[in-house]
């Protein structure tokens, strides 16, 4: 509500310079909390370009080890430019300018289920006011049953759909716990034709409004009063 900015993963390595320009346009000149959801080029590539770019004052990720060059390339930034790093797990709850972020997963002992950094991903959702918005990351079936299995509270108005809509994510049993209003799929051309059919029948069954970011010709913008979730034209 003060200019607070909450980041919440790069996109892919192309997308860094137009997230720059969208935190731009919002009024950012740095970046309070950044959020590493998993360590995975269309999760973090674009971090690289924001780094560079913006100063961020902290980092909340799900694991500090390198599994691969993106992170590795992500990590010597935050070491060159001395940015804390914290480890992100469930239970924990940040309060920023009178919102608040709770993380949901991933909770110890971690997950070894393949794919197991998205399985591991950082889920998380921000309350403001009456408002709720829940981003599941990019996390496959073991990590959606881990995270139903420790049974949190996982209603909100806002949803993002784990990892483009894969076949295995999204279940009837987190949909109904979610009972979402409006519904977000983040997705682009890819080698899996995702959103996956039978997911996206399963995504219409909810009733909620459905937003895909491959059939917009700008970029999906929401805004919360604390009461209702609007998308302005």
């Amino acid at each position: 509500p003060n200019g607070k900015i909450i980041l919440i993963g790069g996109g892919p390595p192309s997308a860094g310079k137009e997230i720059i320009e969208s935190l731009r346009d919002a009024g950012a000149s740095a970046i309070d909390l950044l959020l590493m959801p998993y360590p995975y080029a269309e999760a973090i590539g674009g971090l690289p370009d924001i780094l560079k770019t913006l100063p961020v004052n902290q980092v909340l990720e799900t694991s500090a080890g390198d599994i691969n060059a993106w992170q590795k390339q992500v990590h010597n930034l935050l070491d060159q430019r001395h940015i804390r790093v914290k480890i992100a797990r469930a239970g924990q709850v940040w309060n920023i300018d009178g919102v608040q972020l709770e993380v949901l997963a991933p909770a110890d002992p971690l997950l070894q289920n393949a794919p197991v950094a998205a399985n591991n991903s950082l889920v998380a959702r921000i309350v403001y006011g009456q408002t709720r918005f829940l981003f599941m990351g990019g996390v496959e079936k073991a990590g959606e049953n881990a995270l139903l299995t420790r049974a949190p509270d996982l209603s909100a108005n806002w949803l993002r759909v784990a990892r483009f809509g894969t076949r295995e994510a999204s279940s009837p049993e987190l949909l109904r716990l979610v009972h979402p209003d409006i519904i977000v799929l983040s997705v682009g051309p890819n080698r899996d034709n995702l959103p996956h059919p039978e997911t996206l029948t399963r995504l219409a069954a909810t009733g909620a409004s459905l937003y895909r970011t491959d059939r917009q010709i700008s970029p999906l913008r929401f805004i919360s009063d604390g009461t209702f979730i609007s998308s302005p034209p």
